[in-house]
């Protein structure tokens, strides 16, 4: 639909993206609006005085009512049905309350139309794929926490090697059981920082038996690597040095 200036609109220059006036939804992100007033204005059919209802709200949860215009609209067909829809619910707004609950008119008859219907399978549609990225955004998330946390752990791992590294002190100790009192300077360095670190004691604690990665397989590989990067380093400094 085309965007319109809508008189009503703050003095700020929004454009609306849809037909309707501006008290009700304005773009297809929001919730269709639906104010519970104490008292809807009433309008005279013959002897009668009828008006809107806020019970219908619950009945159809699709149904938006405009203050400014004493008006009802759809909101799935505002935002997706064609542009030639003329229903009142997508152009000036519905608001003969004497036949607002008549099968074949009114909202109960909108609601059975094919125009409707077709917009609000394409709603649901939108909602979806909105819930769906939500997810893939949370697990994304979820993920590269997971990624941080790894390297937080595997940092301070290499930290308490080097550090025995460079004291040149043994790794292992004889029993490395947990019921051990002396497990080696590598656990037992590890004990130490863990409980003066929070996020190093939770992570210790959430990663089960097989997968702590302090097996001394894992403190060699940790060696090498870290070797391995001193002797880059070295090589670069070498070659900036020549030139």
């Amino acid at each position: 639909m085309d965007a319109e200036k809508c008189s009503n609109c703050p003095e700020d220059g929004t454009i609306r993206i849809k037909r309707g006036p501006c008290d009700i939804a304005q773009t297809i992100a929001d919730q269709p609006i639906q104010p519970r007033l104490k008292k809807f204005p009433a309008t005279k059919f013959g002897k009668e005085w009828r008006h809107f209802h806020s019970e219908w709200f619950k009945q159809y949860p699709w149904l938006e009512y405009s203050v400014l215009e004493n008006a009802c609209y759809c909101f799935p067909c505002q935002f997706f049905s064609p542009e030639d829809n003329t229903s009142p619910f997508c152009t000036t707004g519905f608001k003969n309350w004497k036949r607002a609950m008549e099968k074949s008119s009114g909202i109960k008859g909108h609601v059975n139309s094919q125009t409707h219907i077709t917009a609000s399978i394409k709603w649901d549609s939108f909602k979806n794929s909105l819930k769906n990225q939500s997810v893939a955004v949370q697990l994304n998330d979820a993920h590269q926490s997971l990624i941080q946390e790894n390297r937080y752990y595997i940092s301070a791992l290499a930290e308490i090697l080097l550090l025995t590294a460079n004291q040149n002190v043994f790794q292992r100790g004889h029993d490395e059981s947990k019921r051990s009192t002396n497990k080696g300077n590598f656990l037992e360095l590890l004990d130490f920082a863990a409980k003066r670190d929070e996020r190093l004691k939770k992570k210790i604690d959430s990663l089960p038996g097989n997968a702590k990665y302090m097996h001394h397989s894992i403190q060699n590989e940790l060696l090498t690597i870290m070797k391995e990067m001193v002797l880059k380093i070295i090589g670069t400094e070498v070659k900036e040095a020549e030139n």
